[in-house]
């Protein structure tokens, strides 16, 4: 396993890379296996509508697709051990949706399984959180789409864990000056990380399983 670690001014790894890094150092006979999948997450504006698009103002009403949503799924297997870390493209999912998905998860991958789920604050995504329906007083939620996206997540979680394969990882960080240009925050503490953090899982054969970019970024 290839690991490039960045070391904080102290010298200790920072934080995926930390993870990552104790990960590959803990003594274990297992070899790192590691799996990628999707699901399409696009509802259907026919049957779902009125779809209300999440964030800027309300009663924003979906009226075509422009690219289609997906939940897209990085499982890391070493023997019994097992992380997923999922991206959403939606504007955010509440614990207890996050809670079903990792429930759902485990029945068919494992009780112990660590399940990660992180949205994109997606903006052009259905409104998950009720927050932009009609109106103020409105909830935007369609709680058949929720659902539906718990399941479609749930079903790449699965086959991201049972499709996973010998692998080697790579991580690495950077920080160009340019990016500090696109973070902005003006509320206190005024918390500012433009760092970008990528893992990259590759087969016996080099071709890349799957990729992981972890950018705190507003879209």
């Amino acid at each position: 396993m290839q690991i490039p670690v960045r070391l904080s001014a102290s010298g200790r790894p920072r934080g995926a890379a930390a993870f990552l890094a104790l990960m590959a150092l803990t003594p274990c006979f297992a070899q790192m296996r590691a799996g990628a999948a999707k699901t399409k997450i696009t509802p259907d504006l026919n049957q779902r509508a009125p779809v209300y698009l999440a964030g800027f103002e309300h009663n924003r009403v979906a009226t075509k697709i422009h690219d289609d949503l997906y939940t897209r799924c990085l499982a890391l297997v070493r023997g019994q051990e097992r992380l997923v870390m999922c991206g959403v493209d939606s504007i955010g999912l509440f614990l207890d949706d996050v809670e079903k998905i990792r429930a759902g998860a485990r029945q068919q991958i494992g009780a112990d399984a660590r399940i990660m789920v992180a949205s994109l604050h997606d903006h052009h995504a259905p409104d998950t959180m009720g927050l932009w329906g009609a109106s103020v007083t409105e909830s935007g939620i369609n709680e058949g789409y929720n659902q539906f996206v718990i399941a479609g997540t749930v079903q790449a979680i699965v086959r991201a864990v049972r499709s996973a394969k010998p692998a080697t990882l790579t991580l690495a960080s950077a920080h160009p000056p340019e990016l500090d240009s696109f973070i902005f925050d003006e509320r206190p503490p005024e918390v500012r990380d433009a760092e970008v953090i990528a893992l990259c899982a590759k087969d016996s054969g080099g071709k890349v399983i799957g990729t992981l970019v972890n950018w705190a970024n507003h879209p």
